[in-house]
């Protein structure tokens, strides 16, 4: 990846974590137990998702790294 879309990917994931952070606290008046089941699900599903992304990066790189050319 090129450092303009390692940025363009930073500023994705900002936006996100911001509007994710704005719907929280626009349930969280509505109801706390709902709004910290969501936020939990929210945690787990940006974890796993960074997880298996970063999984994938690491293995496609050692594939990559390891190829034998003629």
């Amino acid at each position: 990846m090129s450092n303009a879309e390692n940025e363009k990917l930073k500023e994705w994931l900002f936006k996100d974590a911001l509007m994710i952070a704005a719907l929280s606290a626009s349930v969280f008046f509505e109801s706390p137990k709902t709004t910290w089941m969501f936020f939990l699900l929210v945690v787990m599903l940006v974890l796993f998702s960074g997880l298996f992304l970063y999984t994938l990066y690491r293995w496609l790189r050692l594939r990559r790294n390891f190829s034998v050319s003629d």
